[in-house]
């Protein structure tokens, strides 16, 4: 819902401005909704955004669970996915 989207954005902001031990609570609180049935995309996206934070923050395990699942949904996409090739990427380092 608006909310999941909100802490989405807010924690996206937070780890591309360089805070991802900030950015976790925020896309954590994201990920932990039912938005993937009402908007896919942000859901996915939120995954994405919390594994790269997860990673920074040296949370391996936690990264390729939230990494996985974006390769899970989008890992086969046409044309590919951008947001499932910089997952495959992140996934290729932990």
């Amino acid at each position: 819902g608006r909310y999941a989207t909100i802490d989405y954005h807010y924690g996206k902001v937070l780890f591309l401005g360089g805070r991802p031990k900030d950015a976790v609570a925020f896309l954590e609180r994201a990920a932990r909704t039912c938005a993937v049935l009402t908007d896919p995309v942000t859901d996915t996206q939120t995954h994405h955004y919390l594994g790269l934070a997860y990673q920074a923050v040296e949370r391996p395990d936690d990264a390729r669970r939230e990494l996985e699942l974006v390769l899970k949904r989008w890992g086969a996409a046409k044309p590919a996915s951008r947001t499932a090739q910089a997952a495959k990427k992140a996934l290729a380092t932990l």
